[in-house]
């Protein structure tokens, strides 16, 4: 058979099974085993609505009528099988896909792998003559992504075409026309010029024909095309939306933090059930860690409509970014990528994919209220962070703090784990100059004081600012015995539940890169949640100073035998 004929009486059209795991050989095979079916592909139940980000695999079938097996076999390699998606608005019914008015291509792909067709082949008599049917099927996985434009009735359109070269296509690149391998090059076109010309003139010449540049023309294959006829479109619909969002943590040490929040909702008009199986985040440069895992929420979980899911997690970026000071912007890729399965029925089960990146700063500013600094308001020595109060206690287990100060200095606190009441304890400072020259340090430890009389006073007008006022108001009678007292108390209205024994202390000369460790020797007075107000570093030098105002928290308990 010719490639003329190959196609002639062919047809191809695409099937989706509604069945998630099905042999559609097998069922091919059983409808074609008693004769009397002549159309086998309607018998198929196929999928009647589909899903945004869905993982489709699609069957192409291409019908060829009255084929043998040595035609089947010279020209099915030459068969280049083609499939386009298109996502359409379907209030109006059409019959071809050019007849819709907006239309946006979702996919488009080629059948990659020729060897893998299933060939089936039918005989049967129609009571004129006999012929002979032959059914080729390709797979090819579909991804369903989400079109830009909204569609008030979105359907998903699916058109297979086949495209037959009359001779088989060449393999290899490497042949150029313009320069073949191994063929001499071209006669030199001025060697008419060397000797004289054959009519004898005084003139030398150039023949015109040799300086014409004759390409060789490339004869082109004539190609026979089918496509399918007729296009029945099939209803599509969301069922989840996810979206993820950034906080950074207000941290006044320089390792960044960021806290990610993946929202997972479903979508309320859709009906269905939905099986979240995996969520995996994976940063560029850092780790993330899961907050969910610890309150013992694993996947996979079953979602209904109008469900809203929330998993939290903690972006971590590597330890040789955050700490390199030359270094302000830092940015890192976030990879999410979500697993689903959505329970149509039993039988179809389709599996969705949502999987996008997202770009996260992780750079430091100098106050954490406000944005970073550009790249022209920097300065080499610049401080991490500038000193600010905490607006809460912090109730975190770890016992170190470790903190880059603005000075070129690296400080790191560390308590022991139990603390009883009256009992001395140590606090380990170890200190690491990152300068390039000598420092002298100073560390003093403000305590935490509770003030015991907080008493308003309003203070007295001057008689300046009384003469302003149309009404003459008498002083307040106060209490020479109250006054006294307060004035006689005045020194010990502070307590303290904390004590520093050294409360300055005095580091010896660093020079650059050297480090040094220290005690101070602490004493708690009172059981408890145990604080101070700050660590104050001052640079004996140039007289500047630094505050660490999230020290490790203290917990201290009663002795037995208080």
């Amino acid at each position: 058979m010719s490639a003329d004929n190959f196609l002639k009486n062919a047809t191809i059209s695409t099937i989706i099974p509604c069945a998630s795991e099905v042999n559609l050989k097998n069922e091919l095979d059983l409808l074609l085993s008693d004769g009397t079916c002549t159309t086998p592909l309607s018998y198929i139940q196929q999928r009647d609505l589909l899903i945004f980000d869905e993982i489709l695999t699609v069957y192409i079938v291409l019908q060829l009528v009255n084929c043998t097996d040595d035609s089947l076999k010279a020209h099915l390699p030459n068969v280049l099988v083609h499939l386009d998606v298109f996502a359409a608005n379907t209030a109006i019914s059409k019959t071809k896909v050019e007849d819709f008015p907006t239309k946006e291509l979702i996919f488009s792909g080629f059948v990659k792998d020729f060897k893998d067709s299933l060939v089936i082949h039918n005989a049967g008599d129609d009571g004129k003559e006999p012929h002979n049917q032959v059914y080729v099927l390709w797979t090819i996985d579909v991804y369903l992504r989400r079109p830009r434009t909204r569609h008030q009735q979105p359907s998903v359109i699916f058109q297979a075409s086949a495209a037959l070269s009359s001779s088989k296509r060449l393999q290899g690149t490497g042949q150029d026309d313009f320069l073949p391998s191994l063929t001499a090059g071209s006669l030199n076109i001025f060697q008419p010029l060397v000797g004289p010309a054959s009519d004898n003139s005084s003139e030398m010449y150039l023949p015109a024909s040799r300086l014409l540049h004759v390409a060789p023309v490339k004869t082109e294959e004539r190609v026979y095309n089918i496509s399918e006829s007729s296009h029945n479109p099939i209803r599509i619909v969301p069922v989840a939306s996810a979206r993820i969002r950034y906080s950074r943590l207000n941290t006044y040490c320089n390792r960044p933090v960021a806290i990610a929040s993946l929202d997972f909702e479903m979508i309320p008009f859709a009906k269905l059930e939905t099986s979240l199986e995996s969520i995996d985040l994976s940063l560029s440069n850092g780790i993330v860690e899961n907050m969910g895992a610890f309150a013992g929420l694993d996947l996979p979980i079953l979602c209904r409509s109008r469900d809203d899911l929330t998993f939290v997690f903690k972006l971590i970026p590597n330890q040789s970014e955050c700490y390199n000071a030359s270094t302000t912007a830092i940015h890192s890729v976030l990879d999410i990528h979500i697993r689903a399965v959505v329970l149509i029925s039993e039988n179809c089960q389709p599996k969705i994919s949502m999987r996008w990146k997202a770009s996260i700063d992780f750079s430091l500013p100098l106050n954490p209220i406000f944005g970073g600094p550009s790249q022209v308001l920097q300065r080499n020595c610049r401080p991490a962070s500038l000193s600010m109060a905490p607006s809460e206690a912090t109730l975190s287990g770890d016992r170190t703090t470790q903190c880059a100060i603005g000075l070129g200095v690296y400080l790191s606190l560390s308590t022991p784990t139990s603390i009883e009441v009256a009992q001395g304890f140590d606090w380990e400072v170890f200190v690491v100059n990152r300068s390039n020259r000598v420092r002298k340090f100073a560390i003093i430890v403000i305590p935490m004081r509770n003030s015991l009389h907080r008493q308003r006073f309003t203070s007295r007008q001057s008689s300046s600012a009384q003469s302003l006022h149309a009404l003459e108001v008498a002083h307040a009678a106060v209490d020479g015995n109250f006054t006294y007292s307060m004035v006689k108390t005045s020194v010990t209205s502070y307590e303290t539940e904390l004590i520093c024994l050294n409360p300055d202390l005095k580091l010896s000369p660093l020079f650059p890169g050297s480090c040094y460790a220290a005690l101070l020797p602490m004493l708690p007075l009172s059981s408890g949640l145990l604080n101070i107000a700050a660590v104050k570093i001052v640079d004996l030098e140039t007289n500047e100073s630094m505050e660490i105002r999230d020290p490790p928290d203290l917990t201290a308990s009663l002795a037995p035998n208080f």
